[in-house]
């Protein structure tokens, strides 16, 4: 990932929590960090319920075509709450880890770039087409929502949801 699509992410990204900013009572927090390449975004978990509820109808519509091989990673995810499975194309690996209501996932590029998240285990049963809320989605504060980019070149992009 180039540090200019670094740079862009940032904008978008400052863009969003502004507008979340302005418009939630009483002001969440919001915290960005810059240091050359590396990028940290933390929002609160308000900013994001509020934008999420006024995007989104509740329940979450979890319905929709999933590609074979992603629904076959994620089925494999879903039958235990510790299971593990791994995704391989083209040109990326990703290797998915559940723990009870977490779900670790992380992915490889062969360019060397990869991604981490840990997301409430929700978003996966979502994609399976199981209902969910915003919510539910976000892990109701128990389950941290962190993704973590990290470029060929070095570059870092973290994104918290707290």
């Amino acid at each position: 990932m180039s540090s200019s699509l670094i740079h862009r992410l940032v904008i978008t990204a400052v863009t969003v929590a502004t507008f979340g900013c302005a418009t939630t009572e009483p002001p969440p927090d919001f915290r960005l960090d810059v240091a050359g390449d590396d990028v940290e975004l933390t929002v609160s978990s308000t900013v994001v319920r509020t934008l999420l509820a006024d995007a989104l109808d509740e329940p979450l519509d979890c319905t929709g075509d999933l590609d074979p091989a992603l629904r076959d990673f994620l089925e494999r995810l879903d039958r235990s709450a510790r299971a593990r499975a791994t995704l391989r194309g083209d040109d990326v690996t990703v290797t998915g880890r559940r723990h009870g209501s977490r779900l670790h996932l992380r992915a490889e590029g062969t360019d060397g770039g990869r991604l981490e998240a840990t997301v409430p285990w929700s978003l996966g049963a979502c994609l399976l087409g199981r209902g969910t809320t915003v919510d539910d989605a976000l892990g109701r504060g128990h389950v941290p929502v962190e993704v973590r980019v990290v470029s060929a070149d070095g570059g870092t992009l973290i994104a918290r949801l707290e």
